[in-house]
């Protein structure tokens, strides 16, 4: 059982509550662990927030996560960092899923 602080970047994204439910998921890997959600957008953080909390709770784990949009104190004393932003939201998203498909590929 890995006792570790981690630091996600972006963390009140559309993509966070995904990522957590696999944390969750691998949950008696992370017991113990603290999961600190960062985002400039302190009203998705907190959503992100609270759903890693009831996955946790339903799971019986014993994880902390707290949420902050300052992210030098988000990172203070981390073990490790995850990071998974979109400079741009939903505007750039578009753009670069269709940047490939013009050239017949597909990524972003």
């Amino acid at each position: 059982m890995a006792r570790i602080k981690l630091a996600y970047l972006g963390g009140g994204s559309s993509r966070a509550p995904g990522t957590m439910a696999s944390f969750v998921h691998h949950g008696e890997e992370f017991d113990g662990s603290e999961f600190v959600l960062i985002d400039l957008d302190a009203e998705h953080l907190e959503i992100v927030k609270t759903i890693t909390e009831k996955m946790a709770a339903n799971a019986g784990l014993d994880i902390t996560v707290t949420a902050t949009t300052d992210q030098r104190e988000g990172l203070r004393d981390v073990d490790a960092v995850l990071s998974s932003f979109r400079p741009g939201g939903f505007a750039a998203r578009a753009i670069d899923e269709r940047i490939p498909l013009k050239y017949g590929v597909i990524g972003q």
